[in-house]
């Protein structure tokens, strides 16, 4: 096992003998923490105490040299670097040998796309069934989609980057739109805006938040919603304000419009993640580019 930058942790000899007498279990256990951002989530997604969690992170702190938590005053925090990143690695990589071990075979290429995309191939069935031609599709947030690819579940992700994730080696950027209904016209001096937005944090939020905070004219939050195809059903019921990747907006031609009230343009960041044992560098291109060519056109 190798968590890299050993060096900066201040690893040692002792260190790296600590790191081989590792269990599985409590990679599990660190892996699940660095995922939830919390001991008590973890414990009960795991099912055990939290105490019993706690021993394990313990245990890989002392034996790697790596601290998982940080304390400052009364707050807690999880480490977010490439040290997780490896972690999850080395989780994933468990997950696939037990499958191997227990026999379970895997004949297909298992793709995890956001929901955002998701909403996309609503419409569009025909290219739907091209990207799910030889292929299990899962469509899901983004968060899932980590949580399943994590525990080596999906083989490959396609998913928006949050705003402090590093550049992925595959990725595209799109460019955020604010939509409304297509015969919603607001007149001059009218009041508020009526803005539909996510409920729970997500890629988007940073963005639209910095935009909201710029904008001259005033607006007010009417709903937050999760699921795209329900906002979608907002915008057009209420003539209310959502922002869009957009490409969405091929999706739903002649039903919204395109509105500039929200200040400088921002765009979102759309990644590949794969495991390499499963799949090479170029197959996950090439499946990319599929995608990127479905919604550019």
């Amino acid at each position: 096992m190798n968590f890299g930058e050993g060096a900066r942790f201040g690893a040692t000899d002792d260190t790296v003998t600590g790191i081989n007498r590792l269990s599985f279990w409590t990679v599990q256990c660190v892996r699940e923490v660095l995922l939830r951002q919390s001991v008590k989530i973890a414990a009960e997604r795991l099912g055990v105490t939290s105490s019993a969690v706690s021993q394990q992170i313990s245990k890989f702190e002392k034996f790697s040299g790596v601290a998982v938590l940080s304390r400052t005053g009364n707050t807690i925090s999880v480490r977010n670097d490439k040290i997780t990143e490896a972690v999850f690695s080395v989780a994933a990589a468990q997950d696939e040998l037990r499958r191997l071990t227990q026999g379970e075979k895997i004949d297909v290429l298992r793709v995890g796309i956001c929901d955002h995309l998701g909403a996309f191939y609503c419409v569009h069935q025909e290219k739907y069934n091209a990207l799910a031609a030889g292929r299990v599709l899962h469509v899901a947030k983004p968060t899932v989609l980590m949580e399943l690819f994590s525990r080596g579940k999906l083989d490959l992700v396609i998913r928006p980057l949050y705003h402090n994730e590093q550049d992925a080696d595959l990725m595209h950027e799109e460019r955020i739109a604010w939509v409304t209904a297509a015969d919603n016209e607001r007149a001059e001096g009218a009041g508020p805006l009526d803005v539909v937005l996510e409920s729970s944090l997500s890629a988007y939020s940073h963005y639209v938040d910095r935009q909201l905070a710029k904008m001259s004219v005033q607006h007010q939050v009417v709903a937050r919603l999760d699921d795209h195809m329900t906002r979608l059903h907002f915008i057009l019921a209420l003539k209310c304000y959502a922002p869009v990747p957009a490409f969405l907006l091929r999706a739903v031609a002649g039903k919204v419009r395109e509105v500039n009230y929200f200040g400088e343009v921002e765009r979102l960041r759309f990644g590949v993640l794969y495991h390499s044992g499963r799949i090479s560098f170029k197959a996950a291109g090439r499946l990319f580019d599929m995608v990127l060519k479905h919604i550019q056109c």
